[in-house]
């Protein structure tokens, strides 16, 4: 019963999100989390044609760590976020095997999110810590394949740091 509650809780918390934001600019956009990423991820398996195909909800929740990992690199996630998030989802059975991905499919998928704009560039969401949700902007390319690796889903670190952002905390 309570994971009954706790369901029908976000998706009335999703409704109203949705109700008030139906072109996804403002306050919605925290329904992404981990989706940007997510996407790329799961596209860039499917391209592979592998055994190793990620389903929606696994691509999403690496997607999830990675945007945490994004979101240490620019100094707004406490590690200790990270940690819990690798814990719980642990404990539920993802992150047991990483996908093996390509930076170029991934890069791909990227540059054609459609969230992605001219003014703002790449944008994906991060928690500064846990229910505290932050839309970030101008998220470079580097900034992703770091994240990446970081995590332990690119072959190999970038070889430098770029880190242009805008921060704007959501509700």
């Amino acid at each position: 019963l309570v994971l009954a509650e706790l369901i029908a809780t976000c998706l009335r918390f999703k409704a109203r999100l949705v109700a008030a934001d139906e072109r996804d600019h403002g306050a919605r956009r925290i329904l992404n989390f981990g989706h940007t990423i997510g996407h790329a991820l799961e596209h860039a398996a499917m391209a592979k044609k592998e055994e190793t195909t990620l389903t929606h909800g696994e691509a999403v929740a690496w997607g999830m760590l990675v945007e945490l990992r994004l979101g240490e690199i620019l100094g707004l996630t406490s590690p200790k976020t990270f940690a819990r998030a690798w814990k719980i989802g642990s404990s539920l059975g993802l992150y047991q095997r990483p996908p093996r991905v390509s930076w170029r499919q991934i890069q791909r998928r990227l540059r054609r999110d459609k969230k992605a704009t001219r003014t703002h560039g790449l944008g994906i969401v991060t928690l500064s810590k846990v229910g505290s949700p932050h839309w970030i902007a101008n998220v470079s390319e580097l900034m992703v394949q770091q994240a990446l690796a970081e995590t332990g889903l690119a072959p190999s670190r970038p070889s430098s740091r770029v880190t242009p952002y805008t921060k704007r905390q959501m509700p």
